[in-house]
């Protein structure tokens, strides 16, 4: 587990504005793990104003980029960053409460409160967790549905017809030798994200 310097760098990013600017920055590194300019207006993980070298370096403070390499451009040289296994974690995390990983619970909760019949179908869920968070990756979300599942939160229910007939195949999720295509929330967590 992380030490408490860790957790109060964390907590700062958390409160900061900038921490928007963050997980864009985060987003952006997990499609590219050849690392990206740190900073560039088009192509860079954080824009060149001082916002944007503000950000990166609470996110290098934080742990969340690692240098791969420095590139020379004219006289300027260029640090090349990835995303680290920290950094991955704060992107599954979203930003609080207000993560997307609260959002996906709630509508869980509200799906099985309104009387649907069935499961939640995953490529629905996917949907709900990109408006709380627009730069949650298929990867990224599917890891987040992991955890919740390994919590015990959520249920994974597998896709019981013919493979090619996978609606929506990218948001299917391989749970041991099932693919899941569904979720519900397990007994007990929907009273905890009950909409009042």
């Amino acid at each position: 587990m992380g030490d408490m310097g860790e957790t109060s760098e964390l907590a700062e990013l958390a409160k900061d504005p900038a921490s928007q600017m963050v997980l864009d920055a985060l987003g952006r590194a997990t499609a590219a793990p050849g690392g990206l300019p740190l900073f560039g207006s088009r192509h860079g993980l954080c824009p060149t104003n001082a916002a944007g070298r503000r950000a990166a370096q609470m996110a290098r403070d934080a742990g969340l980029f690692r240098a791969l390499c420095s590139e020379k451009r004219g006289r300027v040289a260029t640090e090349i960053c990835a995303i680290t296994q920290k950094g991955l974690a704060r992107l599954l995390e979203g930003n609080g409460p207000a993560s997307w990983r609260q959002a996906v619970l709630s509508f869980l909760a509200q799906w099985q409160r309104s009387g649907a019949s069935g499961d939640c179908p995953i490529p629905e869920l996917y949907r709900q967790a990109t408006a709380a968070a627009p730069c949650l990756s298929v990867g990224l979300f599917h890891d987040g549905l992991r955890s919740l599942y390994d919590q015990e939160r959520i249920y994974l229910h597998p896709w019981t017809g013919s493979l090619h007939e996978l609606p929506d195949p990218a948001c299917a999720l391989l749970v041991g030798h099932e693919v899941a295509y569904y979720a519900s929330l397990r007994a007990g967590v929907h009273e905890q994200h009950a909409v009042a």
